[in-house]
């Protein structure tokens, strides 16, 4: 098994990086029109506490404005969340 390393090399990676943020924008400002804008139709949520969600545009936006309603002051590190990981120099996994 390789070891995981971090940073961003390519092109690609920084334009996923630059959309990873905009959605934890959208997040982080109830930017609900961004967050339609960003999450494919076939969107799925993994979160380590909420399960796996087939989410979509709408069932993204549906699943972060409740949890507004229920925490309105919570919001994400935008540098944290968006660091990516590579394990042998693919990317393996983007935390947002």
């Amino acid at each position: 098994m390789q070891e995981a390393t971090t940073g961003a090399t390519s092109e690609t990676e920084h334009t996923n990086m630059a959309t990873a943020a905009r959605f934890i924008e959208g997040f982080n400002n109830d930017d609900w029109d961004a967050v339609r804008e960003i999450v494919a139709p076939d969107f799925v949520f993994h979160h380590p506490l909420g399960g796996t969600v087939e989410a979509g545009p709408e069932g993204m936006v549906a699943t972060w404005a409740g949890f507004k309603v229920l925490s309105p002051d919570s919001w994400h590190p935008i540098p944290v969340m968006t660091e990516p990981r590579h394990v042998g120099g693919d990317l393996t996994e983007m935390r947002c």
